[in-house]
């Protein structure tokens, strides 16, 4: 019988040829009844022809296999992530692909063998799925993808007649490796193997022949990979006469090899320390995707629909968590300008609450130290709110002013004419356009595509992007800070008022 795993929200489900549904309404195998994201009958998986089949039951967000929108039935693979609108990610893993009464096709093992080891100068890359195989260059971020789970699945062996399977344990999914780290490896059936070989970039750096099988990974040993490429990690059985036992399952992996200087604290020291996520081990993919999809559902101004699930929007917001991990104090500082924000923000102008919080967290931290000509707690230039008229309001314009009075009306008076004029209460799109002016806001608008809802995609500006990466990666810090070591921090949206507009 054939069977295959889903991992999702913390959770590990096994499922069999039975029909398995996804969506709000409870009938379904699994319910999600609390997200307004997942449509009543969303999604469906079905053994057909001794194949999983996804088919997309006209939900409202669409379903997608490794960032690709489905459209009818489609067959999973292996290895694949399916997002069910926009919100849920679930990791498909095949546990048995060859159902119990399938006849034994001995060319089909003879043809699979182990990939031709490749040396770490080589250029060319293993392929991974789309959901995490877009990285880009990534200065000293280190991440771990496991682009399925972690199994590795061994092939039976026509010459040797070992059936054995081999499990890794660690490093898990999405765990960064920026110091040595163990690999564990589980196996069954291990009576037949001799040699346990793990293999990075088709190179073998361990080789273990009892139990337990551990070895260690150092990513100072390897100064070459560090260019942000991803890199092959996978386990090798061999049984007691040497018989390599083939197998299909890959773990890519990221280096970080640079170190790192601790600056030497001084009293009047000012200088912002390195960036360094505090404690436990730095967020996965599917987490940031989840803690985006929180951030998104505090907007209260619109029902704009998201594409959260784009890997290249995920693995740019992660890389910035680091920065704010950093600005510990925030919440104190945030505190004392609670009241100018709530006022000048939500109760003056109807903006969303989330808004200028997040977006000064992203700017500036709540420090008022000047950035060039930028000033206040959104850094913004007095030349740009004179020159649009949006200090005409203050009494006393001066941006920098400790009380933030002028700076706040200012800002929450250009908000207004990004997120409500300019883009229809569209927040993420008016985060992107943050620093153009009214004219300039609109004619880059002209230019976006109709559906915006992959932000990512419609976002092609570096600069831009970059503004909406931080203005997430703040939001994600500033609302979950003890995931991020900040356990003295509380939640940003502790200071949002809780009086209705």
């Amino acid at each position: 019988m054939a069977r295959a795993i889903l991992k999702f929200d913390e959770r590990e489900m096994t499922i069999g040829e039975d029909a398995t549904s996804f969506g709000r309404a409870t009938e379904n195998t699994f319910s999600f009844p609390d997200n307004s994201n997942i449509s009543r009958h969303h999604a469906e998986i079905a053994f057909k022809d001794g194949e999983f089949v996804l088919t997309d039951l006209g939900s409202s967000n669409g379903t997608t296999i490794n960032g690709q929108r489905i459209d009818g039935e489609t067959v999973l693979n292996d290895g694949d992530f399916i997002t069910l609108g926009n919100s849920v990610i679930v990791e498909f893993i095949v546990e048995d692909e060859t159902p119990d009464n399938a006849e034994y096709d001995s060319d089909t093992v003879q043809s699979e063998s182990i990939p031709e080891a490749k040396s770490a100068d080589q250029s060319s890359k293993s392929k991974f799925p789309l959901i995490l195989g877009v990285t880009g260059a990534v200065c000293g971020l280190a991440v771990v993808f496991a682009v399925a789970a972690a199994y590795v699945f061994i092939s039976d062996s026509g010459s040797s007649g070992c059936d054995a399977v081999a499990r890794i344990t660690n490093p898990i999914n999405g765990q960064v490796i920026s110091q040595e780290t163990d690999i564990n490896v589980e196996v069954t059936n291990s009576a037949c193997v001799g040699k346990v070989r793990v293999v990075l970039n088709g190179n073998s750096i361990a080789e273990m022949n009892v139990e337990p099988y551990t070895a260690q990974i150092d990513p100072k040993n390897f100064p070459q990979l560090a260019d942000g490429g991803l890199y092959a990690l996978q386990v090798v059985l061999e049984d007691a006469q040497g018989n390599v036992l083939p197998q299909t399952r890959e773990i890519a992996l990221q280096f970080e090899t640079r170190e790192v200087a601790t600056p030497t604290p001084t009293v009047a020291a000012t200088v912002t320390p390195t960036p360094i996520i505090a404690s436990g081990k730095q967020p996965t993919l599917i987490d940031i995707q989840k803690m985006s999809a929180g951030v998104v559902s505090k907007f209260t101004s619109g029902s704009f629909k998201y594409n959260l699930s784009n890997p290249e929007f995920l693995t740019e917001v992660r890389k910035r968590t680091a920065e704010y991990s950093s600005a510990e104090g925030y919440f104190g500082r945030a505190s004392a300008y609670k009241d100018v924000i709530n006022e000048s923000f939500v109760r003056d102008k109807s903006l969303d609450a989330s808004l200028p919080y997040i977006l000064a967290m992203s700017r500036s931290k709540f420090n008022l130290e000047k950035q060039g000509a930028n000033e206040s707690l959104w850094q913004i230039s007095n030349d740009f709110a004179t020159a649009n008229a949006y200090n005409v309001v203050c009494t006393n314009p001066n941006l920098s002013d400790p009380a933030q009075d002028c700076a706040a009306k200012a800002t929450a008076l250009y908000l207004v004419d990004l997120v409500v004029e300019r883009f229809d209460g569209d927040i993420i799109f008016a985060v992107a356009a943050f620093g153009k002016n009214s004219q300039e806001a609109i004619d880059w608008k002209a230019g976006l595509p109709a559906d915006r809802s992959d932000f990512w995609k419609a976002i092609t500006d570096p600069a831009q992007r970059e503004q909406v990466a931080r203005f997430f990666a703040a939001a994600i810090v500033a609302e979950n800070p003890v995931k991020f070591g900040l356990k003295k921090e509380r939640p940003i949206s502790e200071l949002y008022p809780t009086i209705g507009r």
